[in-house]
């Protein structure tokens, strides 16, 4: 029998509140974190998350939290990079759902959840009628 690996797809929600301790989630992305490593959950965070993501730490709580932030990232998580595939179909993904505010980074973040049948770690229930599976 081979072990299995586990993985989820980490969005910007869940990884900007383990960085920021005045963000309402803070809590509950540090005890989610405990526990995807206790379950032995690889992270893995969308090149166009890590962009979103450190755009938001570096200009909320400066450089240097950014810095450290992108270290452990690098540290602790796998990164993958949409495809022009992925970019296309999130494209049309955003026109199918007409929904104004759904973001490319978003309509990526489902689009890569699906082509690699991971689930999500959010907090953004968007996604669940979206038809991604969520971790959690």
């Amino acid at each position: 029998m081979s072990d299995v690996i586990s993985s989820v797809l980490a969005d910007t929600g869940p990884l900007y509140a383990a960085v920021d301790t005045d963000d309402g989630q803070h809590s509950r992305a540090h005890a989610d974190l405990v526990r995807l490593v206790d379950a032995g959950f690889d992270v893995i965070v969308a090149g166009s998350t890590l962009l979103e993501c450190y755009t938001l730490v570096v200009q909320r709580l400066g450089p240097a939290v950014a810095r450290r932030w992108l270290n452990e990232i690098e540290s602790g998580a796998q990164t993958v990079q949409p495809s022009l595939d992925d970019l296309t179909v999130a494209a049309n993904l955003i026109r199918e759902q007409g929904d104004h505010s759904l973001t490319m980074f978003d309509a990526v973040f489902v689009v890569l959840s699906n082509r690699l049948s991971i689930p999500v770690w959010t907090y953004d229930e968007r996604f669940v009628g979206m038809q991604v599976a969520a971790w959690g």
